[in-house]
């Protein structure tokens, strides 16, 4: 047993996106903190790209589709990233469910921002290219995109962790389930320095074993 001196203590400062922070961080922090009662956490929720060094932050989440590679910075990849189609039982009541991704075009979608641009689904090594979905809900959130979804609004292209509770509970069905979007991984990414502090490695290695499941 790790003395108190030797245990991790302090405070550490994190950024994530709010989404994930809710529904995947949220649990991972609440059993860090009771294993370690002497680190604090501090969450700054935001999309933005903040400076760590500067923004006086330990740990961000970020995602991105290449390796990610920055002098200043270290990171490791925590998971890949999937995002696939979904929607509520009572929407595909209404609409019907699509059979290929050319039936999408007569379908609503609740539409994330960036999807404006259009979207593009891989199957094994097929890829189908298709223009901006139809929808009459456009938002840059992906919470309130998920919300609308189970509410029966249209389909929504929607991260797997966002939504696999979802499925399981059955208020969401996944549409075209060999389709998805690529993503790109999550990445842990820290300040290089040269000794790294006690509570941020345990906390690091925390979340990436926490991850793997």
């Amino acid at each position: 047993m790790p003395t108190e001196d030797e245990a991790p203590s302090g405070l550490l400062r994190i950024t994530a996106t709010a989404d994930f922070a809710a529904t995947v961080l949220a649990e991972i922090v609440t059993r860090f903190v009771t294993r370690y009662p002497l680190v604090a956490i501090d969450l700054r929720l935001t999309s933005d790209m903040l400076d760590l060094v500067a923004e006086g932050i330990d740990l961000a989440f970020r995602h991105s589709m290449k390796t990610l590679a920055d002098s200043s910075m270290s990171a490791r990849r925590a998971m890949p990233l999937h995002i696939q189609l979904y929607a509520s039982p009572t929407y595909l009541a209404r609409k019907g469910s699509p059979r290929t991704p050319a039936d999408l075009a007569a379908q609503e979608f609740v539409v994330f921002r960036t999807m404006v641009r259009g979207i593009r689904l891989e199957s094994g090594e097929q890829v189908v290219k298709l223009g901006t979905p139809r929808g009459r809900v456009i938002c840059d959130g992906m919470a309130f995109v998920r919300a609308a979804c189970l509410r029966g609004a249209g389909i929504a292209l929607l991260p797997t962790f966002l939504a696999d509770q979802d499925v399981a509970s059955g208020a969401l069905v996944r549409v075209l389930p060999r389709w998805k979007m690529r993503t790109g991984d999550l990445w842990l990414v820290t300040p290089s320095t040269e000794r790294m502090p006690r509570a941020l490695v345990a906390f690091r290695a925390f979340v990436l074993e926490a991850l793997k499941s």
